[in-house]
């Protein structure tokens, strides 16, 4: 009996008997290899960071991610050579030349309680938080009052990033 096959070998065998021209068969592997972005972009930006976004389309090369409001937005510009370097380490070379953010729509089964641990465990830069789950506990209870969703999650992402700051200030001075 024979054993699983990969399902990359059953895509490769249709490609190359699809009686597509050369251009069209590399075009179409293209295409498959992109799309792999869906399920390697939590691993890649980690958890927090994928929380807040969404890989929306991949033409060409060119990523447009959906992030959730302006302050993820503008965080993310300044990690965007580092997601790239990251997605193209797992894709292969080349798959992300560009990624272009803007607003967008964020599932709320992504937002659900798994925003609190996943902030437990690394900040939006991706490095191991180490805050614990007290402090934690204590920035949401100082931001429950803000109204605004968005300004509301502004201002814990600030609070979480400076409890990071002055613990890690504090452990390079021990």
């Amino acid at each position: 009996m024979r054993g699983p096959v990969h399902l990359g070998k059953i895509l490769e065998k249709t490609i190359i008997s699809s009686g597509l021209d050369q251009e069209s068969r590399e075009r179409l592997r293209q295409g498959l290899k992109e799309n792999k972005i869906f399920a390697v972009w939590e691993d890649s930006v980690g958890q927090t960071v994928a929380l807040h976004t969404r890989p929306e389309n991949i033409q060409r090369g060119y990523l447009t991610v959906f992030v959730s409001d302006s302050a993820w937005m503008q965080e993310l510009q300044f990690l965007k050579s580092e997601i790239k370097k990251k997605l193209n380490r797992k894709l292969g070379r080349g798959t992300v030349r560009d990624i272009r953010f803007q607003i967008g729509a964020i599932s709320a089964m992504q937002n659900s309680d798994r925003n609190t641990q996943a902030e437990q465990k690394e900040d939006a830069a991706g490095r191991l938080s180490v805050i614990d789950s007290g402090v934690l506990a204590k920035i949401d209870d100082q931001v429950r009052d803000i109204n605004d969703p968005g300004v509301r999650e502004s201002v814990r992402r600030y609070l979480i990033a400076s409890s990071i700051s002055s613990v890690e200030t504090r452990k390079k001075r021990e």
